[in-house]
């Protein structure tokens, strides 16, 4: 299977071929307004001079829209290659030529706030949980600088309280000492995504960049008082259920347990 050299080339060629057809058109549709003309105020040598144009500009106008119908060289298996083993390196290269610093970590792509996940099956790419099929990487990377320049939508109240309530199911019954029993992330997210599906839709990268806007936006106690802290582990490097992501300051996190501390009395 032939792998293309890059995606951002083969958009690139489609739409040059198609600018140069639709070229060929204005100018077809130029002549047909002056033969419109002509024969409308009864002008005969501008109507045979335009005529023999025409058909000029016609020749011209099929071998472009020929080419323009061609010039998609991929075909399915290429497609489906090049997504899943070149077109993150690939998307990294345009975005860092760009300006816009890319990172990849537990097989996904982390532009901060952006999560970046790539559905080769589908042409496709989901950025956070929406479905995106414009992947021209350019393209792309345009779309994720909007989203760094966006106000931030995340709202850490009610994912604490998400947090805090999965938390009490798991240490329910459980001798809880004042500072509250630690628990590894890991239980608390596949409790959250427990429903079919739902880590196809809310990945751990997802997770782990909840938990970071949740730190930074400095959002620690919920309303009944209860204050999260998340401890870290000795192994935590080494493990495999740590929840990774990079701030926009391109510094690593990593994520591995959660406690809560209950408020006194």
């Amino acid at each position: 299977m032939t792998q293309p050299e890059s995606l951002e080339r083969a958009f690139a060629d489609v739409e040059q071929e198609a600018s140069s057809a639709l070229d060929s058109t204005k100018k077809l549709q130029g002549l047909l307004r002056q033969l419109h003309k002509s024969s409308r105020e009864g002008n005969v040598a501008a109507l045979k001079r335009v005529q023999g144009r025409l058909r000029e500009a016609s020749t011209e106008l099929t071998r472009a829209v020929e080419g323009a119908a061609g010039s998609w060289l991929l075909g399915d298996e290429e497609e489906v290659g090049y997504l899943r083993e070149g077109y993150a390196a690939e998307l990294i290269r345009v975005a860092a030529e760009q300006g816009l610093e890319i990172h990849e970590t537990d097989g996904q792509l982390i532009s901060h706030p952006s999560t970046v996940r790539i559905l080769a099956g589908d042409r496709a790419v989901r950025i956070d949980r929406k479905k995106v099929s414009t992947i021209r990487p350019s393209h792309l990377v345009e779309l994720l600088r909007k989203n760094q320049n966006r106000p931030a939508r995340f709202r850490p109240e009610p994912f604490l309280k998400a947090l805090h309530e999965v938390y009490t199911a798991l240490t329910s019954g459980t001798q809880t000492p004042p500072g509250g029993v630690v628990i590894p992330l890991d239980r608390i997210y596949r409790l959250l995504t427990s429903l079919p599906g739902s880590q196809r839709d809310y990945s751990r990268t997802d997770f782990a960049r909840d938990l970071y806007q949740l730190e930074t936006a400095g959002a620690t106690t919920t309303k009944a008082g209860a204050r999260v802290f998340f401890p870290s582990s000795t192994g935590a490097r080494s493990a495999r259920n740590l929840f990774t992501f990079v701030g926009g300051d391109g510094r690593e996190v990593k994520y591995f347990a959660i406690r809560f501390e209950q408020p006194a009395g």
